[in-house]
């Protein structure tokens, strides 16, 4: 909404350029005659250098200041982002890998299918910070999101105005996976996941690593 606001202020504002230079340098082509066009030109003028006097007041008290505010929070952005991104690749610690944990890439989204198709979701995870009871490994994976979903719900909520529409939109994508429903519905029945019970999951999980990775080029 902003850009076409801003594309608008800006469409005027050349009328009103083009309007001062051709009514008193005479450049360009002349639009329209009236007999009192003295009358018409001198309104049109005063109308013209008052809405590019605006239009500078505006650019200096208002866009320019955000732009210098949203450039000064990017390395703030950018990081935050990252912060998701290892949170997303910890959601993997825990899960049988016969590598270092620490080299987990959630932009190798066929190694990161590997490892979650591998497991026995009915499995405990073997990380000491999960409590006893609740530390089977489709359990840990959906305590591992909701912190995810509460950090991006911080950053949409505090960095709103100087994230883009395609941004928030990336967020709220990752914040809103389908598989968190069916996670909770399986923490509460305490059931057990048969053989390829968790394939949805692992799709829609995947999805959530090839946004964040759209999300992520948005900041470069």
């Amino acid at each position: 909404m902003n850009k076409i606001i801003n594309t608008i202020l800006f469409f005027l504002a050349f009328c009103c350029f083009y309007a001062i230079v051709n009514i008193t340098l005479g450049w360009f082509w002349a639009i329209g005659y009236a007999e009192n066009s003295q009358e018409i030109n001198t309104i049109i003028l005063n109308l013209s250098y008052s809405y590019i006097a605006g239009i500078i007041v505006y650019i200096l008290t208002v866009m320019l200041p955000v732009i210098w505010e949203n450039y000064r929070l990017q390395p703030i952005l950018k990081e935050q982002v990252k912060s998701i991104g290892i949170m997303l690749a910890n959601m993997l610690v825990g899960f049988p890998y016969e590598e270092d944990y620490l080299k987990i890439d959630i932009s190798d989204i066929e190694k990161c299918r590997e490892i979650l198709s591998n497991a026995d979701w009915n499995n405990e995870n073997k990380l000491w910070i999960y409590p006893k009871g609740k530390n089977k490994l489709f359990q840990t994976f959906k305590s591992d999101f909701d912190e995810i979903q509460n950090e991006i719900t911080i950053l949409i909520q505090t960095y709103k105005s100087h994230l883009t529409t395609k941004q928030i939109l990336y967020l709220e994508s990752i914040k809103n996976a389908k598989f968190q429903s069916l996670l909770s519905i399986l923490g509460k029945a305490n059931v057990v996941i048969p053989e390829n019970g968790m394939d949805d999951t692992i799709k829609e999980f995947l999805e959530v690593l090839k946004t964040y990775e759209r999300l992520k080029r948005t900041f470069s």
